[in-house]
């Protein structure tokens, strides 16, 4: 088994759609490598930022951002920093994955226009800020549009193969599974805190996240998990976390403290206990998914599977599907009513999410000067993850 097949597995992701038999390769490897353009309402593709519109007064300043190698909230926490504006106030259509080159739309109350202009670093650009009248929310757009280099392929793939894959993903699809990014790339254990979170135990939870070890993580990282399951020095453990794993140490610090552990969970950004909650809901979808496939169940294409929740109605659901769900969620101690949760804005009513996800202009070149080398350009529908789509491919 690959390592990433590995992690895959850690976060319930088992199983293909494509029958090709994959050509291997990394992704990802420079950011560069993966670029991602939003697609917006009206169906045009970000590109150079004029896409947006011309300036026409309001209270919102709305943006093209640009960035490289960031998360779209550290990103915007940087230009927060920047301009002095509240992280509060922006509002993006969704979040955009950091290993990559991506660019979104963003808007910001009441923002300065010109200082955004201004800001132009080597991994973050503003493009053509406007003035509008109206914020942008999660879900504000039609999709994404891939640009993806494969590196490093292992066997040639002639033409007619190639474009037997196109058409072939084009009509069947894949497994519309939440990517490895939703819980984590480097240490996928966001869903076991937010298990941890919808049983209450909040102490677990801090240990989870604190004593968790990933091989993908540097030595230095792990050397200080392990001291902290070892029950050594906070104050040394403290000390020695960079600054950048703020999440970490506002845990020790609260421990330090003697604060409770609920207490320290409550002091917590909402958006990323929010995130941990919604990675556990996604890691039973990926669960619920893979098993469905394994057994072939019928007309999965068409289906369109809940994501679990207080107001999920069970007995809708055909009774294999509601079987499973009942089963997963007994064998982590927790019902539906878990995800009313006693934090207010932690409660969870779920939805629901198409089981196969169809890629559209699907356009796959090898490099004849590099013939290990891929291009792949693809586009998919808003919630949708390119990592889930080309693992079909390598």
């Amino acid at each position: 088994m690959t390592e990433s097949a590995s992690l895959e597995e850690q976060v319930g992701i088992k199983g293909h759609n494509l029958t090709f038999a994959g050509v291997g390769g990394i992704i990802k490897l420079l950011p560069e490598d993966f670029l991602v353009h939003e697609i917006l309402p009206n169906g045009e593709i970000l590109y150079t930022g004029d896409e947006i519109g011309k300036d026409v007064g309001g209270m919102y300043v709305h943006f093209v951002l640009w960035k490289r190698g960031l998360d779209t909230n550290s990103a915007l926490k940087r230009i927060s920093k920047l301009c002095h504006h509240n992280e509060k106030d922006f509002g993006y259509a969704g979040l955009k994955d950091a290993h990559a080159e991506t660019i979104q739309r963003i808007s910001v109350w009441s923002g300065q226009k010109e200082c955004l202009g201004d800001i132009n670093l080597p991994n973050l650009k503003i493009l053509n800020p406007i003035r509008q009248k109206f914020g942008i929310s999660i879900g504000d757009l039609v999709g994404n549009r891939f640009q993806v280099r494969i590196r490093n392929t292992q066997r040639n793939v002639n033409h007619s193969e190639w474009k037997t894959v196109c058409s072939e993903s084009e009509s069947n699809g894949f497994l519309n599974f939440y990517g490895l990014q939703r819980f984590g790339s480097k240490r996928p254990i966001l869903h076991k805190f937010g298990r941890y979170l919808l049983q209450e135990k909040y102490s677990l939870a801090i240990d989870s996240y604190l004593g968790t070890e990933s091989k993908f993580e540097n030595e230095k990282i792990s050397s200080l998990r392990k001291m902290y399951v070892k029950k050594e020095s906070l104050a040394e453990i403290y000390a020695l976390f960079p600054y950048t794993y703020s999440f970490e140490r506002r845990m020790l610090s609260g421990l330090m403290k003697r604060s409770s552990p609920e207490k320290i969970i409550r002091s917590f950004p909402i958006y990323f206990l929010r995130l941990a909650i919604s990675a556990y809901q996604s890691f039973i979808f990926n669960k619920l998914l893979s098993k469905l496939h394994t057994k072939r169940y019928e007309l999965l294409s068409q289906l369109r599977l809940p994501i679990i929740g207080y107001s999920t109605n069970m007995s809708t659901l055909p009774l294999e599907i509601k079987s499973l769900l009942q089963d997963f969620l007994a064998f982590d101690n927790l019902n539906l009513k878990s995800f009313n949760h006693e934090i207010k804005k932690l409660s969870s009513k779920g939805t629901e999410r198409a089981a196969i996800v169809k890629p559209s202009d699907v356009k796959i070149t090898s490099n004849l000067a590099k013939n290990d080398d891929v291009q792949i350009h693809f586009s998919l529908p808003k919630g949708s993850y390119g990592t889930m789509f080309l693992r079909e491919v390598i």
